[in-house]
């Protein structure tokens, strides 16, 4: 995983030439996600769904070549000088868990509470996973909000269902799927990371 940010440039010269690579809000497949867009001199590529799209058209449009370029190398993430700068000020990083060898956890924001039922955890967490629901791969955004766990189910985009309780276990017993889980394991906070 990458630290990126909305408005980051970054340059590199290659076979002569000067490609600056931006990343923008949204692309051609999805608007929440980042783009991606290379230019060099007056040529530029489409906004693209990954750094290396994007470099590699225009690299080939360029050079008339099939040579595939590696976006994380333009974006200059094997160079520890420009992850440093990236994370610098920034008080939290997301992170990833696994349970059990079936499911990687991402959690992307944190909370704190006194509720015994939520482990520690509290409003602004938030934690995601990918799984099968009602015969489609879906992601499973879980977070607090007031004294509710909260689940939504999303599809391409679109929350295709909702889930209420008062704690991870009940709102997971509503869900009524991963039922060898217990609620606060899906959330992640069983873990010792969270």
């Amino acid at each position: 995983m990458y630290p990126i940010r909305i408005g980051m440039r970054t340059q590199v010269e290659i076979n002569g030439k000067k490609f600056t690579m931006r990343i923008l809000e949204g692309n051609k497949f999805d608007l929440n996600q980042p783009g991606y867009t290379c230019q060099c001199d007056s040529d530029s590529s489409e906004i693209e769904d990954n750094p290396t799209n994007a470099i590699t058209s225009l690299y080939r449009q360029i050079f008339k070549t099939q040579t595939k370029i590696s976006g994380s190398m333009v974006m200059g993430f094997d160079k520890d000088s420009i992850f440093t700068k990236l994370l610098q000020d920034i008080e939290f990083r997301p992170y990833s868990i696994s349970i059990a060898d079936k499911l990687t956890i991402m959690v992307f924001s944190l909370g704190a509470s006194k509720k015994e039922s939520w482990l520690g955890a509290g409003e602004g967490y938030m934690a995601s996973f990918i799984h099968i629901f009602r015969k489609e791969r879906c992601i499973f955004v879980q977070k607090f909000i007031k004294n509710k766990s909260i689940v939504e189910v999303w599809n391409n985009s679109t929350k295709i269902s909702h889930y209420e309780g008062s704690s991870p276990v009940e709102v997971w017993q509503k869900i009524g799927i991963l039922g060898k889980f217990q609620g606060t394991q899906l959330f992640g906070l069983e873990h010792a990371y969270t």
